[in-house]
């Protein structure tokens, strides 16, 4: 991966060849503005990607295409977890960041990925969706909450070239996939001041988009 700086990449308009996003997705318009960039991890993690991921953790043959934060969420509970999310030419990875190292928590193909879900709203959710058959394995989808979510989905097309894995949600709800085939439901929805992603009284994860 190249360490290019913000203005050597490319305006949303130009790369976002994801025409669900620009139509149907709220915050779209707001991003506009902002500039695509190949990593938005901060200088630790970044040299932490540069040393510990890319010597040893990255399956060899494989090329770094793009690194952000994230948070994600137990199936079980949705306990948030701060990770770092990296693309590759040929897998997405989840890490954790701890004391210095990095500890890969998951790795899917892309290839694998069956669907990228998102809300038509402002918040930043990213649903990531498996094979079922893998869910026992993985424990089910990636529930994640991604900064900059527009930008990461439409690398994940961009690399994996198949832009029908993207979903956007045309219900209030997202259903998910959990281990053992278990079925979970995500709640969407509008009118706080900020977003906000809480498990409900219900035991449902609650996904409420800010103005």
């Amino acid at each position: 991966m190249t360490d290019a700086p913000p203005q050597e990449e490319h305006l949303i308009p130009s790369t976002c060849r994801v025409g669900g996003l620009t139509r149907q997705k709220t915050s779209y318009m707001d991003s506009l503005p902002q500039w695509f960039m190949t990593s938005r991890l901060t200088p630790e993690d970044e040299n932490l990607r540069k040393t510990a991921f890319e010597d040893i953790i990255k399956t060899p043959g494989e090329k770094t295409k793009y690194c952000i934060p994230c948070t994600k969420y137990d199936r079980h509970g949705y306990k948030p977890r701060d990770r770092l999310l990296i693309l590759t030419s040929g897998a997405l990875y989840l890490l954790e960041a701890k004391e210095n190292k990095l500890k890969q928590k998951h790795r899917f193909s892309l290839k694998e990925v069956q669907g990228l879900h998102v809300s038509p709203n402002t918040d930043n959710l990213l649903l990531v969706q498996i094979p079922v058959e893998n869910a026992k394995r993985d424990k089910g989808d990636l529930i994640l909450n991604v900064p900059n979510v527009i930008e990461a989905v439409t690398k994940m097309i961009s690399i994996s070239d198949n832009p029908e894995v993207l979903k956007i949600a045309e219900t209030e709800t997202i259903g998910h996939t959990m281990k053992n085939g278990k079925q979970g439901t995500i709640l969407l929805g509008t009118g706080s001041n900020i977003t906000t992603i809480d498990k409900n009284k219900e035991g449902k994860l609650a996904v409420i988009a800010g103005h």
